[in-house]
């Protein structure tokens, strides 16, 4: 930027990003992937992306993915007023943000041989446990060493959602409806984390400090996680029926 100005930087990122996507295409086996999407959907079938909304297992699940994007798009948004609530230096806090993309890469590079051996479903429960440290951190510490605690507790979450939430669709709704599914979330998601800085901006104005909203996530992650604790119940893989029908025939 400081060379040839911000929007011709932006401008270079975008022809970087066209570039990657076209190449991306090229190489893609579209054969492969029209068969897939044929056999996806069995005549007859006329499922659709609303249909996922009155699904209880998506239902009880959706909160506990949602609760990662919506805390740390909010908190990241407002940072300049946790810095003046905490008392702490803008310089430093910037600079921890190296420590929350260190620890999201090593989270999503280390995470998926243990959800390959635990499962997602069982892993649910309890990969929001960094973002409550984090919530603790910010309701209760006011040392600046609470700044990196933070946000490496809020990179580790959200690099095991990344990886967990392609998982947890295909043990619930089985491969070929990964799409479908996907689409619905993450339509879902950039509403979470579009709203988050609105409500929390709202509550700010209202006198409420951002000490006191880490607490009230806090507990809403506690809520969320025992949500999803019940998701198991309903979460029967989509792609078993698929097995032992074929295995019966």
């Amino acid at each position: 930027m400081e060379s040839i100005g911000w929007r011709a930087t932006w401008v270079i990122g975008a022809l970087v990003v066209l570039s990657g996507s076209l190449a991306a295409l090229r190489f893609l086996p579209t054969s492969i992937a029209d068969s897939r999407a044929r056999d996806a959907f069995p005549d007859g079938d006329k499922s659709d992306s609303l249909s996922l909304w009155r699904d209880r297992r998506l239902l009880l699940t959706m909160p506990c993915i949602l609760a990662s994007p919506f805390i740390s798009t909010g908190f990241f948004f407002h940072q300049a007023r946790l810095v003046e609530e905490k008392h702490w230096s803008l310089q430093f806090v910037a600079a921890c943000f190296v420590g929350y993309a260190l620890a999201r890469a090593v989270s999503l590079l280390t995470i998926g041989p243990v959800i390959d051996r635990v499962g997602a479903r069982r892993m649910l429960p309890y990969f929001l446990v960094p973002q409550g440290l984090a919530m603790i951190t910010l309701a209760f510490v006011t040392n600046p060493i609470g700044a990196p605690i933070y946000l490496i507790a809020t990179g580790v979450s959200s690099g095991i959602a990344a990886t967990m939430a392609t998982a947890l669709w295909v043990e619930m709704y089985g491969p070929h409806q990964l799409a479908r599914v996907r689409s619905s979330v993450e339509a879902a998601n950039v509403v979470a984390s579009g709203a988050a800085p609105i409500v929390m901006g709202q509550l700010i104005d209202l006198g409420m400090p951002l000490a006191t909203q880490a607490g009230a996530c806090l507990l809403g992650v506690a809520l969320v996680s025992w949500l999803s604790r019940r998701a198991a119940a309903y979460a029967v893989p989509a792609v078993s029926s698929e097995h032992s029908t074929s295995g019966s025939a």
